[in-house]
């Protein structure tokens, strides 16, 4: 755990899609423009993502905005 401090909150998360979510954000380039690029690569409907989403921007762990074009949401992992 001391090597790979991310693996304390997927515990935390018991694996769920909050945690697939922040791993998307983490490692996949481009992971957070899109909903549903990133409810693809999480492996949860948009729906589901977008409700994650709200639960993770609730407890500060995901920075969600407005994008500059068009009508959708960026997401970006607080550190």
């Amino acid at each position: 755990m001391n090597c790979h401090p991310n693996l304390i909150t997927r515990a935390d998360f018991r694996g769920d899609l909050r945690a697939s979510i922040r791993a998307s954000l983490r490692h996949d380039e481009g992971a957070g423009h899109s909903e549903q690029r990133l409810a693809r690569m999480a492996g949860g409907s948009r729906a589901q993502t977008i409700a994650s989403l709200r639960n993770l921007d609730l407890t500060g762990q995901v920075h969600s905005e407005q994008a500059e074009r068009g009508n959708r949401k960026e997401h970006s992992l607080d550190s």
